[in-house]
Formats: structure tokens, C-alpha cells, sequence
């Protein structure tokens, strides 16, 4: 194949050799070498928040065990509404009950209007569990939850 390759750069030939390259760049960018220590989601439903003081827990929370140092890989959506306007709401991903100071905000002048909203991040944490939670402040009406989806992945550093 090598000797092909080198002789090729056009036609059926040239094209193969062209492939077989495209390929071999494509598994050595996808190897990285890490393994998947842990993997957990959950799918959350109807939830409803007024506090607008405090940062509250959502029900979306996981626990991931970590054989090894490892990065937490978040990912959360939701689609979010609320019963006044304007409405602002913040959610915040939590690990071990530590805001992470990662947020995303929606904020509408409609009431009742649906907004889909993601947050993710990538935390690094020593081997053992750890709890990823979702947490959120409302300012203005009751916040509505609806659909929402948190997954975690732990990833050997």
C-alpha cells in the first residue's frame, strides 16, 4: 500500500491512498488514550422554584465514582419557563455542594414563554464519588421546569 501510495496522487489509486489517510488521522484524533471511568444521566420533569434569594437545588443531581483522579465532563438542558415577566433565571452546576462558577442565565419579557437553556463544564476532582447537582435562582414569577437532562462523564486524567 505504501509503495502504491507513494507512485499515486491521482485516479482510483490516488483516492484510496487519500481515504486510508483521512482515516488513520481520524482514529489517532479520537484516541486519546483515557478511559471512561464512570458514566450517569438522569431526565428530570416538571419542578417549579419562587426563591428568588437563594441558589436552590434542583432534583437533577448524579453521583459518579472515580477510580482514579479524574475530569468530570457536565452536560445540563432544560427548557425553562416562567408564570410573570420579565423573568431572569440562573442555573449553576454544583459539585461536591461547591458551586463551580459556571452559569448560564435566560431571561424573557413573555410570560409563560419557553426557553431552552444549556450549561456544561469540565472539572477536575480527586478519585472517589462526587455529586454533580443543578441549582437555581429565579428573579421575578415562579419558575417552571419542565424537561431537563443532566449527564456526567468521569474521564481518567
Amino acid at each position: 500500500m505504501e509503495k502504491l501510495c507513494s507512485k499515486s496522487k491521482n485516479g482510483i489509486a490516488g483516492a484510496i491512498c487519500e481515504l486510508r489517510d483521512r482515516i488513520i488521522a481520524l482514529e489517532n484524533d479520537q484516541d486519546t488514550g483515557k478511559h471512561i471511568l464512570d458514566l450517569q444521566q438522569v431526565r428530570g420533569s416538571f419542578w417549579e422554584e419562587s426563591d428568588p434569594i437563594n441558589n436552590v437545588a434542583t432534583p437533577d443531581q448524579v453521583t459518579v465514582n472515580c477510580s482514579n483522579n479524574c475530569n468530570l465532563w457536565v452536560n445540563y438542558d432544560v427548557d425553562t419557563r416562567n408564570t410573570g415577566a420579565p423573568f431572569q433565571h440562573l442555573y449553576f452546576i454544583y459539585v461536591d455542594g461547591v458551586d463551580q462558577a459556571v452559569f448560564n442565565q435566560a431571561t424573557m419579557v413573555t410570560p409563560n414563554a419557553a426557553v431552552p437553556l444549556a450549561v456544561n463544564g469540565v472539572f477536575p476532582v480527586s478519585a472517589g464519588s462526587h455529586t454533580v447537582s443543578i441549582y437555581v435562582r429565579t428573579y421575578g414569577g415562579i419558575l417552571q421546569q419542565f424537561e431537563s437532562h443532566l449527564q456526567v462523564m468521569a474521564i481518567e486524567q
